[in-house]
């Protein structure tokens, strides 16, 4: 999350920020492994996710979410789609404990309802959804 915090504070694209990232954070490598699929995930699929992002943020504009919020988002979405591994639920729990940490009040409650309706109407019971969202991003990809 810090990582995708610092990406959309400063813009920074290419894989300049990943490197400076991992050289300043000291975790065991199981865990960076991890996280960097995630972040990997989030940053190939960004326009997908934000799509959904924007779908799911009733009356809210994209650039209007807090940044920390929007990360948070963004890798949990990532993790949710891209990464089944770990349950959904599993996901959204953090997700909003991270929100509620890092973030304001409301945060938790915001995080919480559009990981929810993504969960409810892209993961269970729409897998033609799920994979819908797979094959565009994979399609949007494409060269």
């Amino acid at each position: 999350m810090q990582y995708l915090y610092e990406v959309a504070i400063t813009k920074q694209e290419g894989d300049a920020p990943g490197r400076e990232f991992w050289e300043e954070v000291q975790v065991e490598d199981e865990v960076k492994k991890f996280a960097s699929q995630i972040l990997d995930q989030a940053r190939y699929h960004s326009r997908d996710i934000d799509v959904l992002v924007q779908k799911y943020a009733l009356h809210w504009k994209i650039d209007r979410i807090a940044a920390v919020d929007l990360a948070i988002l963004r890798s949990a979405i990532a993790e949710m789609l891209f990464i089944p591994s770990t349950p959904p639920v599993v996901v959204i729990d953090e997700a909003v404990e991270i929100a509620k940490k890092f973030s304001t009040m409301e945060s938790g409650a915001f995080v919480n309802g559009i990981l929810d309706k993504i969960k409810q109407e892209v993961i269970d019971g729409k897998n033609d959804a799920k994979n819908d969202a797979k094959n565009d991003a994979k399609d949007s990809h494409k060269i």
